[in-house]
């Protein structure tokens, strides 16, 4: 009997080993998933660092890019106020030199006008000195 009784407690000790065999593989097989939870989460936040700082980038030089056009944008502006100012300066020298040019065309239309009359005074005062 005590053989027996031998036999069940070395039966009863390996089977309290095997399960704290297999207790012991539960641990580590849970240390092992937390470890590559944790590491996936460092990974995770690694990458979520990165995005936030390609982010910022992002909009540092959409910022800059948009300042960029605002000089630009002004720029173009002046431009345009500048090319509208030399336009009416063009126009009102254009509208002065035409008026000009029409007044000297009349003035050297009169002073065609006076010489014809003067060549037909001429003309008739030798026509007269011939007769």
């Amino acid at each position: 009997m005590q053989m027996n009784q031998s036999y069940s407690q070395n039966g009863q000790a390996q089977q309290q080993a095997e399960e704290r065999r297999e207790a012991a593989e539960g641990q580590r097989a849970l240390a092992e998933g937390t470890r590559q939870r944790q590491e996936e989460t460092r990974q995770y936040a690694e990458g979520t660092r990165l995005t936030a700082e390609v982010l910022r980038h992002v909009q540092e030089s959409a910022r800059q890019t948009a300042e960029d056009l605002r000089h630009q944008a002004e720029g173009a502006r002046q431009a345009t106020e500048e090319l509208r100012d030399q336009t009416q300066q063009t126009a009102e020298t254009l509208c002065r030199v035409t008026q000009e040019q029409a007044q000297l065309l009349a003035s050297m239309q009169r002073t065609i006008h006076m010489f014809r009359e003067i060549e037909q005074r001429l003309n008739a005062a030798e026509d007269q000195r011939h007769c």
